[in-house]
């Protein structure tokens, strides 16, 4: 694996942390975003899926925490990835293996809280507010995988 396809691996581990709205693309597999690139795709992904589900005035702090949670998560995980990126060369084969087994324990760790954040919101929205996030959620599994 080079190290291009980790920095996109992780990159997308990061943009994996945020719902995807129905419509919206994935990076083509191998490629390399720049921090202002995933979060300006970010927050465009939020922004849609926020008035795809339309949010109400009475669910906003619920989203709020569910956007920062997915804000905190790629922040994170990018630092993550730099510090990855800037070791890697003298890095042992244990470290190297090490390093990936950080990176995933910490996506796991932030999926976990994405989860809190996003049921918290799941559960203050509308029958018609939740078919809405369920075909968004089943959408960004379809570009999600391979």
């Amino acid at each position: 694996m080079t190290m291009k396809s980790m920095t996109s691996m992780a990159l997308m581990a990061a943009l994996l942390t945020m719902p995807v709205v129905a419509g919206a693309q994935t990076p083509p597999a191998g490629a390399s975003l720049s921090a202002p690139d995933v979060s300006a795709r970010m927050e465009h992904r939020l922004a849609r899926m926020h008035a795809e589900i339309g949010i109400t005035p009475a669910q906003e702090s619920l989203w709020a925490h569910y956007a920062g949670v997915v804000g905190t998560n790629a922040q994170d995980m990018g630092a993550m990835m730099v510090r990855r990126r800037t070791d890697l060369a003298t890095m042992t084969a244990p470290q190297n293996i090490q390093s990936l087994t950080d990176i995933a324990a910490r996506h796991a760790a932030n999926m976990q809280q994405l989860n809190g954040a996003f049921s918290a919101l799941y559960g203050a929205l509308s029958p018609d507010q939740k078919m809405k996030a369920d075909a968004a959620l089943r959408q960004h599994g379809k570009h999600a995988n391979p």
